[in-house]
């Protein structure tokens, strides 16, 4: 069962998150500490060689959280960010459902 973090709260999903479209629903379904958060798909090719993705807008400091196919990622171990661009320690794999949210 996939494991998100959503603002300060830690949760699992019931039941199966088949594609990014399940994913934001759960996400847009549960706010944040702050508020309901921006969310979107990083945008970039996933072939488990690329670690660089990008998004729209760039967040309020401290207020993204990154997930690849349902699972919370650590901005300490697993990217690092810098206004609009991600980039992972390890590059995701195909398929693979990446997704951020965050205030602007």
């Amino acid at each position: 069962m996939p494991i998100l973090k959503q603002g300060s709260q830690w949760g699992s999903i019931g039941g199966t998150i088949t594609d990014q479209t399940d994913l934001i629903d759960y996400i847009e379904s549960h706010g944040g500490d702050s508020g309901t958060p921006f969310e979107e798909p990083l945008a970039g090719t996933i072939d488990g060689t690329n670690t660089v993705f990008t998004f729209s807008h760039t967040p309020i400091e401290n207020t993204q959280s990154v997930y690849v196919n349902g699972v919370f990622q650590s901005s300490i171990s697993d990217y690092a960010l810098s206004g609009t661009t991600i980039t992972f320690t390890v590059a995701p794999t195909s398929p693979s459902i990446l997704i951020i949210t965050y205030q602007y």
